[in-house]
């Protein structure tokens, strides 16, 4: 008798190790699901692209010619209307009306996306890529 109940008591704490363990890996999966879906949010959370500003266009961006920027996610890609739209409101300083005009920029203010001119890419269309290089270029001079 005494052999049977160190038997059933060893598999009852076989039982309860096998229950906890399951427990256990389910939380850990649980877990990691969740940390993995972070760093995925996180990665596909934001756009980055390099922006340079020069010819002038510098002084409306805080007389800073570099700037790394992340784009905040959302449900479309971004297109260079609304990076336009985003330097607007997010790093012009100063007299806004000098690089927008309307939803694009003003005449005079050429525009390379990774050293090609952005008419040869859709303009206003174009959808971004990450780590693209978007230069803005000021041929407007005072005389």
């Amino acid at each position: 008798p005494a052999l049977i109940n160190r038997k059933a008591t060893a598999q009852k704490e076989i039982s309860n190790l096998v229950r906890d363990f399951a427990q256990q890996r389910t939380t850990l999966l649980c877990f990691s699901k969740i940390i993995l879906k972070g760093l995925f949010c996180a990665v596909m959370s934001e756009l980055r692209i390099h922006l340079e500003f020069s010819g002038g266009a510098e002084l409306l961006v805080g007389k800073t010619k570099h700037h790394d920027i992340a784009l905040p996610h959302q449900p479309h890609p971004w297109s260079l209307r609304q990076l336009i739209a985003w330097i607007r409101d997010n790093l012009l300083k100063e007299r806004a009306e000098l690089f927008v005009t309307g939803e694009s920029v003003r005449p005079g203010i050429l525009v390379l996306v990774n050293s090609t001119d952005w008419e040869l890419l859709g303009q206003l269309d174009y959808t971004l890529q990450p780590n693209d290089h978007v230069i803005f270029i000021s041929t407007l001079h005072g005389g």
